[in-house]
């Protein structure tokens, strides 16, 4: 059974979950942070962490790089692949995420500056990744 996102934040005003997946590495990591995300107020801005529903359902959580007229050019921290999403798509905005039982918020600049410093970079990205990759599959 698929999630009812759109449908839980617009019945509760809000939304908690755990997001699966390493798109969003190093600000979230697989299956280990609870976020929140709020609805959309007007238009989002640069770096910005909207939930979107893709044309077969799912959703995501990526990263605001750049705009267009109808919608923004958005890509996961640890993506290479940019992808552009419309207005309409946007379900809601991440307002931060539980690190422990610390609350950081999504706009703070600590919480997402590794992101910003690989996304300059893509070959540190490549090699970050790389290590990333390497040392999660030998601690299973």
């Amino acid at each position: 059974m698929q999630n009812d996102y759109a449908g839980i934040l617009k019945r509760d005003g809000m939304l908690v979950f755990v997001p699966g997946g390493n798109s969003m590495w190093p600000t979230l990591k697989n299956e280990g942070q609870a976020v929140l995300i709020m609805p959309k107020e007007g238009k989002l801005n640069l770096y910005d962490v909207p939930l979107y529903r893709r044309a077969d359902g799912s959703y995501v959580l990526h990263r605001v790089i750049g705009f267009e007229k109808d919608g923004y050019i958005i890509c996961g921290d640890s993506q290479f692949q940019e992808e552009f999403v419309s207005d309409g798509q946007i379900v809601g905005v991440m307002k931060g995420f539980y690190k422990g039982k610390k609350f950081v918020e999504a706009d703070d600049p600590r919480g997402y500056k590794r992101a910003l410093f690989l996304r300059k970079h893509p070959f540190l990205k490549r090699v970050a990744l790389k290590f990333y990759y390497t040392f999660r599959r030998k601690k299973r």
